[in-house]
Formats: structure tokens, sequence, C-alpha cells
């Protein structure tokens, strides 16, 4: 029997507390989709995978996500699994195409979007996203792996006191005061940059 192109997807909300009624929506969902929200969390694990999809549930974040149990061949989940990228080591960083940095701490973990990041604030030559990347340059990157979830090749950096410390000053060249005082509420130890494929 041919695998479903699409199936139906009932989520619902996990809530937290004591009995709660959440409504239940059905969605018609393309199996590749469903396999993508899976993989997102799980990564590349056939065996997992296919578990996954004969338990007919799976969590992710604050919904329930059930479907009809599908029993899937060992070719088949392969097949399915083939359509997401391996993790690459030899892809070399391409900062034209870095989409997202992360500044990374003990108690401090802020996404930075692109389009946040290079918005010059009012007489200033140089971007917080200009910093990072000169950052990025300097540095020896070590390639962290593939994210399933983002959809990109994930490339970090360990940050000394110095540059840590010239980081958090940097951050006045944000344009937004909340996102600025999220990078000066700790020290950085790392950057991670996403470069999506």
């Amino acid at each position: 029997m041919p695998l479903p192109e699409s199936i139906t997807v009932k989520i619902s909300t996990e809530a937290a507390g004591a009995i709660s009624l959440t409504p239940v929506v059905a969605r018609e969902m393309a199996l590749i989709e469903l396999v993508g929200q899976i993989v997102g969390v799980t990564a590349k694990d056939g065996a997992r995978l296919a578990a996954i999809l004969r338990r007919g549930s799976f969590i992710l974040g604050g919904s329930r996500l059930r479907w009809e149990p599908l029993s899937l061949a060992q070719e088949e989940v392969d097949g399915l699994l083939s359509a997401f990228p391996d993790p690459d080591p030899s892809r070399p960083f391409q900062r034209q195409a870095c989409i997202r940095a992360t500044v990374c701490g003990a108690s401090l973990h802020t996404a930075i979007e692109r389009e946040e990041g290079a918005r010059r604030r009012l007489w200033k030559r140089r971007s917080f996203w200009d910093e990072l990347m000169s950052a990025a340059e300097s540095a020896q990157l070590e390639y962290a792996g593939y994210s399933y979830r983002e959809g990109a090749d994930v490339y970090r950096m360990a940050v000394s006191p110095a540059l840590s410390a010239h980081l958090r000053d940097c951050a006045a060249l944000l344009p937004f005061d909340s996102l600025a005082r999220k990078v000066r509420s700790g020290v950085i130890v790392r950057l991670e940059f996403s470069v999506p494929r």
C-alpha cells in the first residue's frame, strides 16, 4: 500500500493545570510536513520516527498532534528521511547567507535575526550585525551540526572576555532597547550562527 500524501492531524493544546477544555482542531497535513515537525525535535532517527508514526501521537511545544497510526517499512521511513539534509561539516560559513545569530551565556540565550541586528541607529555607521559578522570572520568557527527545526547549518565560536565586553558595549547599536538589555544581561561565552540551505 503506497504512503498517503496527506493525513488528518488533530491538534490540541497541552494546557498545564487542573482540568481544562481546549478545542481540538483537525487539519489536513502533508505527510512530509508532519515528518518535518517530528524531525525538528528528534533529528534523523529512523527508529524513533517509525515508533512515533506507529504510535500516532506527538507532543510539539504546547500542542499534542494525533493521527491514525502508520506502520511503515524501513525503506519507507528511509525514503521520508531522505527528503531532509544530513549535517555536512565541510560546508564553509557564508556570512552573506547567515540569517540568525544567537548570543549565549550561563543565563543568556538570545537569538538576533539579521533584519533586527542589521538596522542602524541614527548617525551610526555600523550595526550590531556588523560587529557579530566581524567577530565571526576573525574567529575559527566550529561546525555545530544541522538544525532540522531551523532548516539551517549551525556554526559556533567561543567568546573571549574581551570580546564579550565589546559586544555588550555594542548592544547600544541595536534598534530595540529590550533586545539590547537582553544582550547586556549576562556574560557572553558563545556565539552561534545559523545559515539555511
